[in-house]
């Protein structure tokens, strides 16, 4: 995309767009070609004329194969109004519905759509063209990376989060931007390197506003408290829940019918309740889990009300309830989130809490039961991390 150019303006169609979380200026209306409509049978009867009287065995010489390579190409991977009103609607309806669907089956299809994506810009098109499909391919990507995050498949994961961001990039899209990198910051997080959370989150957060930056600001609060920073991690903690309080209900991805990306104040303070288990605080920390679930209600989406009450048996544990703890985690992950690496690093850690009742019947029977969770996601091809229930 030319640098120097400058974005055209234009207004979005309000019933479609503001769900999908675009910008609000971003132009989502197709702007007619800029041939004014040229008449495409006029231009081929000019080339005609232009050969005149003079047809020879020269003139009639086959045209190269370049040439008619790019006019195949030209006519085959044209961008209609048609296609991507389809491909827009489709990263509509998945970012709306992501936990209503069987995850292998979810991949199959955002990936179909990636792939067309991928196909349109190689092909010829318009500023404004080229702008919708790297909006779309970077939300298809986000949704992708996700997804592949809670199977356990880091590397395709990664890869995922690497082309929304470029993406987005190409684009301007600074707020789709930062949510990948607090997205990518809870992939660091998820194999244990605090470190890279703080590089990510520290790098990226002074510059972002509104519910990306208090993704950031919890999972910084989380990563501060494992690397003793403790006066960075209660800021953060304090901001943290602060946000929780402020969120657009249009916003918040806790609730089904809202994209993906839009943010999750159960999240939020789950993190801030991670924060208090690191700063040895299990009572606060079981204070924030429980609100997290209170913040979820009866409607919520599995998976995040699945986060939080791990955690708090976790902080029961660290209260000195293993039996409560172990109760509390063997009914979350008998109801088998999908997300199973997320519930399996967090069992690791809950079970890293148990070690010194390591021999107990509760503990005993919470390691089967997280062993069979395991196994039977294994058996449909993800993955969960080594050594989670040993």
């Amino acid at each position: 995309m030319d640098q120097n150019e400058a974005a055209p303006q234009g207004a979005a169609p309000d019933a479609v767009v503001p769900a999908l979380g675009f910008p609000p200026d971003f132009p989502v209306e197709i702007e007619p070609e800029p041939d004014g409509g040229l008449d495409r049978r006029a231009l081929l009867q000019s080339s005609v004329i232009l050969l005149g009287g003079e047809v020879s065995a020269r003139a009639l010489q086959p045209v190269p194969g370049l040439p008619l390579r790019v006019a195949e190409t030209l006519e085959q991977n044209r961008v209609t109004p048609a296609v991507l009103e389809t491909i827009q609607l489709a990263v509509g309806y998945y970012s709306q519905t992501f936990d209503q669907h069987d995850f292998d089956e979810l991949h199959g299809a955002l990936s179909e759509h990636l792939e067309t994506v991928l196909t349109l810009l190689r092909g010829p098109a318009t500023f404004r063209q080229r702008g919708e499909l790297c909006l779309y391919g970077a939300r298809l990507s986000g949704m992708l990376a996700l997804l592949t995050h809670m199977q356990g498949k880091l590397a395709e994961c990664l890869s995922h989060y690497r082309n929304a961001y470029l993406l987005s990039e190409e684009i301007g899209d600074r707020a789709f931007m930062s949510w990948v990198m607090a997205e990518r910051a809870a992939v660091a997080w998820s194999v244990g390197n605090a470190r890279a959370v703080r590089q990510l989150t520290e790098s990226f957060v002074d510059g972002t506003r509104g519910a990306n930056r208090a993704n950031m600001v919890s999972n910084l609060a989380q990563a501060a408290a494992r690397t003793n920073d403790r006066a960075l991690s209660l800021r953060m903690i304090a901001e943290a829940e602060a946000a929780a309080e402020t969120i657009p209900s249009g916003q918040n991805s806790d609730l089904p019918g809202t994209p993906i990306w839009g943010f999750s104040p159960s999240s939020t303070i789950t993190n801030t309740a991670i924060g208090w288990l690191n700063l040895e605080e299990p009572q606060r920390a079981l204070e924030a889990a429980q609100r997290s679930v209170v913040l979820l209600g009866e409607h919520a989406i599995h998976r995040h009300v699945a986060h939080s009450k791990i955690i708090m048996a976790t902080a029961h544990v660290n209260l000195g309830e293993p039996g409560e703890g172990c109760r509390l985690a063997s009914e979350v992950i008998l109801s088998a989130p999908q997300d199973v690496y997320i519930v399996s690093r967090q069992s690791t850690d809950l079970l890293r809490a148990l070690h010194s009742y390591r021999g107990t019947p509760e503990v005993r029977q919470l390691r089967d039961v997280i062993a069979h969770y395991e196994n039977r996601f294994e058996r449909a091809g993800r993955r969960a991390p080594d050594g989670a229930a040993g």
